[in-house]
């Protein structure tokens, strides 16, 4: 910074401003361009020594905002600013001291970061800091677990929270798909969910949309055993209807014999089974739940099994308490989704009566 300033070797930030208040190179390239942004940086600057910076990358996509995060018992506020993909004009003055800071301490990386511009040289902080968030963390501050907290509100990058992508389905790597029932057999409610399971590209919530299309089937496949068996012998369909409503497994055993999913079942066991051995620790935890029910666990039919440990996950994605294991308490969880998937979306499409071939 000195030597692209023209100032003596270990100058200080005051005499940056200085300089620039002079006429001096914009080596900021056009951070503090005018007398009133360098007014506000120079005060700005008491407060830098009580501050730690860190960029961050912003999970999705990114935006450009400024905001204090005040944490109670604390003096001073977590300062975050927020940086777009589109080129910055006229920041707002919080953010642009914000980055005025991020290009002046030594402790961040942003200072030593330098292009060549219209002849000159300049910090190439557009760049560096396009869609991250500078954030500035009070030294006071413990900052292991507030840094957790505050990627997880903000959606910011942090190796605690992995974030996974379902790239594709199998109908998108599909070259013929066949239609084994009329189109407008297809409520809009189906319609509405197979959309969802489609356009959702979180792992955990790809798997849940795709059992709710079975939760679907299911339903209506009672109503249908209901109404056929209704007029021969009412009380006894009633009763078995009523059983199957009652337990969301026996409504999957059931819609599993019904239309014959249980080899799309067998493919699903088969990657639990894959991600035991490769000692996946939320499949882990998953079956030794699925254990505790020994009758389905441990019955000849492996497909009963199947359904079980399916049922297990799609707990584990819906409840946040204590009756299931939680699938955010685990880091390789989303891994495990990734992995299950193709066969989650086999016994889903088989519901719907349609058939993929790659």
């Amino acid at each position: 910074m000195c030597d692209n300033v023209g100032l003596a070797l270990g100058s200080d930030a005051q005499a940056l401003i200085s300089k620039l208040d002079s006429g001096g190179a914009d080596v900021l390239d056009g951070l503090l361009a005018n007398e009133e942004s360098r007014s506000a940086a120079l005060l700005s600057l008491a407060d830098l020594p009580n501050y730690t910076i860190e960029s961050i990358a912003q999970i999705g996509i990114p935006r450009q905002k400024f905001l204090k995060f005040i944490v109670d018992g604390c003096d001073l506020p977590v300062l975050i600013g927020f940086i777009g993909d589109e080129e910055i004009a006229n920041p707002i003055t919080d953010l642009e001291n914000l980055l005025f800071w991020a290009t002046v301490d030594t402790r961040a990386a942003l200072h030593s970061n330098w292009i060549a511009k219209n002849e000159r040289n300049v910090v190439n902080w557009r760049s560096a800091t396009r869609g991250k968030a500078i954030v500035a963390f009070p030294s006071s501050l413990d900052v292991v677990p507030l840094r957790r907290l505050i990627s997880a509100l903000f959606a910011l990058h942090h190796s605690d929270l992995p974030v996974s992508i379902v790239q594709s389905t199998a109908i998108n790597s599909s070259a013929l798909i066949t239609l084994r029932a009329d189109a407008s057999s297809y409520s809009a409610t189906q319609v509405r969910l197979i959309f969802e399971a489609i356009s959702e590209n979180n792992p955990k919530w790809r798997c849940l949309s795709f059992y709710r299309i079975l939760e679907n089937a299911y339903l209506t496949n009672i109503k249908r055993i209901l109404n056929a068996s209704f007029d021969f012998d009412a009380k006894t369909a009633l009763t078995l209807a009523q059983k199957s409503v009652s337990s969301e497994i026996a409504q999957l055993l059931v819609l599993t014999e019904t239309i014959g999913l249980q080899t799309e079942f067998l493919a699903f066991n088969s990657a639990i089974e894959d991600l035991l051995i490769a000692q996946n620790k939320f499949i882990e935890a998953l079956d030794a739940n699925a254990r505790e029910d020994k009758d389905l666990y441990g019955h000849k039919e492996i497909w009963r099994k199947a359904v079980l440990r399916f049922y297990k996950l799609r707990c584990s994605i819906a409840h946040g308490g204590t009756s299931s294991v939680i699938y955010e308490q685990f880091v390789d969880a989303n891994a495990a989704a990734l992995k299950l998937l193709p066969s989650i979306e086999e016994v889903a499409f088989k519901s719907l009566k349609l058939k993929i071939d790659s």
